[in-house]
């Protein structure tokens, strides 16, 4: 009887301890995720104020991507990136439903086929019709990576014609693709990164001010 209550309270105790501890990590992973985001909104902000537009504009899902290919690339890009995207989102949402049906009958099929006798020709239709949809959601599965993979590409051209109309290396656009808010956030806040415009690399670069020449102060250096 003893060890029986000791039990369960070490029971209620584990569980207690395991329901604490996904409340925190739940927690945690909504402040970073939280965090991350107003990283991103202050970097695009910032970014679209030293590009000589108002603030809002960068914030706004979109319409701070039409701005950004109009001022850097060409408006045609970004009709391909809509495309890009409402593809990559209808397909994927596409392969998903399918596979999910298409194995939810596979399951259903195969229960019903092994249930009984004069159940396994209406079990290995299920089987059947569910393996199509699951190949079809696969299919829809697969083109939707091709054009998630196109579109990463091309929010990788973007990001280096960014990087590079505020005189910065190519390699920045790795960090504006793939860790977008930390970068936006850095390019938009650094007093010492000033833009320049559009292909600064193929205008020559950006010359910093020259220094004026040091002039020694009356008298000194005089014998």
């Amino acid at each position: 009887m003893f060890n029986a209550i000791i039990a369960s309270y070490s029971s209620a105790g584990e569980e207690a301890m395991g329901a604490m501890f996904s409340a925190l990590s739940s927690l945690f992973s909504s402040f970073i995720s939280l965090a991350f985001a107003a990283a991103a909104f202050v970097g695009l902000w910032f970014v679209f104020k030293k590009m000589g537009f108002p603030g809002w504009k960068g914030i706004i899902p979109f319409y701070n991507d039409y701005v950004l290919f109009d001022t850097l690339w060409e408006k045609k890009k970004f009709v391909r990136y809509v495309v890009y995207y409402g593809i990559t989102l209808v397909a994927t949402v596409i392969g998903v439903i399918f596979c999910v049906f298409g194995t939810g009958l596979i399951i259903g099929g195969a229960a019903m086929y092994n249930a009984s006798y004069s159940y396994q020709g209406a079990g290995v239709g299920m089987i059947i019709g569910g393996s199509v949809l699951t190949l079809i959601g696969f299919l829809f599965s697969v083109a939707g990576l091709v054009f998630a993979i196109l579109l990463l590409v091309l929010q990788f051209k973007l990001m280096a014609r960014l990087a590079d109309a505020f005189g910065l290396k190519r390699a920045w656009a790795w960090g504006l693709t793939f860790v977008s808010p930390v970068f936006m956030l850095i390019l938009g806040l650094h007093k010492g990164i000033v833009y320049r415009g559009a292909g600064a690399s193929e205008q020559g670069g950006y010359t910093p001010p020259q220094q004026p020449p040091y002039e020694p102060p009356f008298g000194e250096g005089q014998q």
